[in-house]
């Protein structure tokens, strides 16, 4: 079973500069912990840090075939909304940032070999 790990403390100041981003402190909390973290409202930053955290510690390999169509980090994929493209839009862009601009370590795709 593959699991998500937590991020260094030291790596979020690179982080955010990578991404241009201020990070809230639940958000960084959430990243560097494993405490369990509580975002109140919409647009708080929880796909985000969720993305974030995934690209960054996630043992193993993903696909975007998997994002797309069985629901990665959705909870309900068949809602019909175009959640599950959104996700994988925002995946690659802030993974090609986190790899190209700040040479993090990065989740493989198996599309990438």
């Amino acid at each position: 079973m593959n699991k998500i790990k937590n991020i260094d403390i030291k790596d979020i100041p690179k982080i955010e500069k990578v991404l241009d981003i201020k990070l809230f402190p639940e958000v960084v909390k959430y990243l560097t912990t494993n405490e369990k973290c509580y975002f109140n409202d919409r647009c708080s930053g929880k796909t985000y840090a969720y993305i974030i955290k995934l690209i960054l510690t996630y043992e193993g390999e993903l696909s975007f075939y998997d994002m797309r169509y069985e629901g990665i980090g959705v909870d309900e994929w068949y809602d019909c909304s175009n959640y599950n493209l959104w996700f994988t839009h925002e995946f690659k862009e802030i993974r090609d940032k986190l790899k190209y601009h700040g040479g993090f370590d990065v989740v493989r795709m198996r599309e990438e070999r």
